[in-house]
């Protein structure tokens, strides 16, 4: 497959029927305007996974053909540069007498998720709002980003949440773009998940709403915008906000005993002080909020097994599928076998030395990496070193296994990766924002593969 380039001029048409698609209302309504291509919009009662918040359907925007599902590598609708690929509606509203913000659900998919992440070279999602209350782009972070695939809000990476878009799933076989695909995953893309936004406006007073969406640089790797749930609040407020639903990205320690009383760290997006966690149908004895991307818990009792995470807050819900294991305590008197920490947990495809920090460490263990067993040493009373053998990049298991039958596995425990990433050709001079990671100083061409694949790596780690 190869990229589309059709030459189509940009069309100004009637932009009720996408209006009406996202809920807003006829008698607030003065005009909407779509320009854009034809195929660069479509009302849907369903976006593969992504369903209407208020049914019957849904509107969406897009950089290529909106409901193509082949976002990667794309439609370019021919134009270049700030402009290129550009889709608007633009709405002409009239609040009511007693509304004093409007709020609108987006949820913005993008197939330059992994590749380009960090680049200055993304297509951009824009709320431009005009009015007396408030006027400016209400699509910004709090780093004054746009949305796109560098913004704050941009985290749902997993198949199953993009299922049926054409952003899920494994790569396409094409030809000349297949070098963009610097992390060898196969992914297509990724998105923010359903997100809103809401903006002050004057009671009664005239506002223009523009959703735009367009390309930056190129026209390839296509990017769209699910918009439903157009409303008017009479809720103050001074400045616009994004709300975002809660997100658990991993958590640590991932077992504790049945008893309950185990304290585990959660980590993920959008957490506050009302937010409390849920394990396997038990509320948590106890969840402290530390900051918006930390919670602490202590798991209440539970029998033995693996059970799902769910963290309830005032904005939303959010859940780790089979995320935290509740075991007994082994018979005899024994200890838990348990691996605590892996180190390296990357390494090259010709393997290494790694070290693990084990619990209830005993003489004759066994250890097998990705299935195969490998010379496990003893270096203390919770320490075992061994030599990972050469395997395909990807992500391996580690298991132990004791004499007396006790057994345990670390899940993606290592990742083997390709030293000899390279660029795409001819891609020299590409700037990538590690977003301030701890211990990362990366810039320059040469950082691109790292980035994409630092991503991927954390992507597949918090599945474990």
């Amino acid at each position: 497959m190869v990229v589309s380039v059709l030459s189509l001029a940009a069309l100004a048409a009637d932009g009720t029927p996408l209006a009406v698609a996202l809920d807003v209302p006829s008698t607030d309504l003065t005009t909407a305007t779509y320009t854009g291509a034809v195929d660069a919009s479509d009302v849907l009662d369903a976006f593969g996974v992504i369903v209407p918040f208020t049914p019957p359907d849904l509107a969406l925007l897009s950089t290529g053909e909106a409901s193509s599902g082949f976002p990667q590598p794309g439609t370019d609708f021919g134009a270049i540069g700030e402009g290129g690929d550009r889709t608007t509606l633009d709405l002409a509203l009239v609040a009511p007498a007693d509304a004093v913000r409007f709020e609108v659900r987006i949820n913005f998919l993008s197939a330059e998720y992994p590749e380009f992440v960090g680049s200055q070279f993304n297509d951009k999602f824009h709320v431009n709002v005009t009015g007396s209350a408030w006027s400016g782009d209400a699509s910004k972070d709090d780093l004054g980003r746009p949305i796109s695939v560098n913004s704050a809000f941009f985290g749902v990476t997993s198949a199953d949440a993009l299922a049926g878009t054409g952003f899920d799933g494994d790569a396409y076989s094409y030809d000349y773009y297949t070098y963009y695909d610097y992390t060898g995953s196969g992914l297509i893309g990724g998105g923010t998940g359903w997100v809103t936004i809401a903006v002050p406006v004057a009671p009664g007073e005239p506002v223009d709403v523009a959703f735009v969406i367009h390309d930056v640089g190129d026209g390839v790797f296509d990017s769209t915008v699910a918009i439903d749930d157009f409303r008017w609040s009479t809720e103050p407020l001074d400045e616009p906000a994004i709300i975002a639903p809660p997100a658990i990205d991993w958590l640590t320690p991932k077992r504790g005993p049945i008893e309950g009383g185990g304290e585990t760290e959660l980590r993920g997006r959008n957490f506050d002080a009302t937010c409390f966690a849920v394990l396997g149908g038990n509320v948590a004895e106890e969840t402290v909020f530390v900051d918006s991307h930390h919670l602490r818990i202590v798991a209440a009792p539970h029998e033995a097994g693996l059970v799902d995470v769910r963290v309830d807050c005032e904005d939303g819900e959010a859940a780790l599928n089979g995320a935290y294991t509740y075991y007994d305590v082994p018979p005899d008197g024994l200890d838990v076998l348990r691996i605590l920490e892996v180190l390296p947990w990357t390494l090259p495809l010709d393997g290494g030395d790694v070290t693990l920090t084990v619990e209830g460490l005993a003489d004759g263990v066994s250890v097998k990496v990705g299935g195969e067993a490998v010379v496990a040493t003893p270096v203390d009373a919770t320490h075992l070193s061994f030599t990972a053998p050469p395997h395909a990049g990807g992500v391996v298991d580690v298991e132990l296994t004791a004499p007396d039958g006790r057994y345990d596995v670390r899940v993606g425990a290592l990742f083997y990766l390709d030293e000899d990433a390279r660029l795409a050709p001819g891609d020299t001079d590409v700037s990538f924002d590690t977003g301030g990671a701890p211990g990362c100083s990366c810039g320059g061409s040469s950082s691109a593969p790292w980035a994409a694949l630092g991503l991927l790596l954390l992507a597949l780690r918090r599945r474990s």
